[in-house]
């Protein structure tokens, strides 16, 4: 499983971010006329964690999660039950222990041509394959 997979997984699994977005939560891009709200996970930059001598190294990953809403409420209330469900946590999902979240910036926007509102959150995630 890789890290976003994991991530998503993770995210999902928490009532707080699954009541607000079901199952929507997609890589890079929105699908086509999407319902809102929802999110959206890309991976922004990462070390795949290099071992020596088959010792285990720990892995980070940037990841980029934007809640997505109609109004800039509903995106925000998305971005607070993800920060919420993320920030300073530790899952482990199959086969990835994450060690640590750590919120990474923020930024918020409008996307005119789906007349849509995004809060863009950043995430260093330090994890290991197990």
């Amino acid at each position: 499983m890789s890290i976003r997979s994991a991530l998503r997984a993770s995210l999902l699994s928490v009532s707080a971010v699954s009541s607000l977005v079901s199952t929507r939560a997609y890589y890079k891009k929105l699908p086509q006329d999407p319902t809102y709200p929802a999110i959206t996970l890309e991976q922004i930059s990462g070390d795949p964690g290099n071992a020596v001598d088959k010792v285990p190294a720990l892995s980070w990953g940037r990841i980029r999660i934007n809640a997505w809403g109609k109004t800039y409420a509903s995106a925000d209330a998305v971005a607070e039950a993800v920060e919420n469900a993320l920030n300073g946590k530790k899952f482990s999902p199959t086969g990835i222990r994450i060690g640590s979240i750590v919120a990474d910036g923020m930024r918020d926007f409008y996307e005119p041509e789906v007349e849509a509102y995004y809060i863009s959150q950043d995430y260093r995630i330090y994890y290991e394959a197990t």
